[in-house]
């Protein structure tokens, strides 16, 4: 029994230590008046490869990108929020502490202040704590752009 225990422990590390690589993932959804503009479509994919690039959480966000059309309007957002306890997001974060900064932000945090005890949190928020999102049914972001005025030939600018 003994044995059986090490090779666990010893799987334990070695799959602890294949999946230290973290990644931000961003799945960009485009409409057909970006797709249909190379120029947008590939400014666009540049910002979300930045980000990707930039941040190491290991999280996955879904973004639909719109083309909106109303004037004097360059764009809008909007985010899918749920409701959660105050108890499950400070032990989530808590569970995804990684760094000396994360601790010293926890120690400051009390465990229930809050009476009511639930809060809101944007649906990405919910990924990043690796709380379910399977109530969620619509993307992590929508992004609109008024690409008539943000977008002129091959340089993306706002009038």
């Amino acid at each position: 029994m003994f044995v059986r225990s090490s090779r666990l422990i010893a799987v334990g590390f070695v799959v602890a230590g294949a999946s230290a690589v973290r990644a931000m993932v961003i799945n960009p959804t485009y409409d057909a008046g970006i797709t249909g503009n190379s120029a947008i479509k590939n400014t666009l994919d540049s910002v979300v490869a930045f980000y990707n690039a930039a941040f190491t959480d290991n999280i996955t966000i879904d973004i639909s990108f719109n083309t909106i059309r109303t004037a004097g309007i360059l764009g809008n957002s909007s985010a899918a929020i749920g409701v959660t306890s105050y108890s499950n997001i400070h032990n989530a974060l808590i569970a995804d502490a990684t760094s000396a900064d994360d601790v010293a932000a926890i120690a400051q945090i009390a465990a229930s202040p809050y009476s009511e005890g639930n809060m809101l949190a944007t649906k990405a928020n919910f990924r990043a704590l690796g709380l379910s999102v399977a109530n969620f049914t619509s993307p992590d972001c929508t992004i609109g752009l008024n690409t008539a005025n943000c977008f002129s030939g091959t340089q993306a600018r706002c009038q």
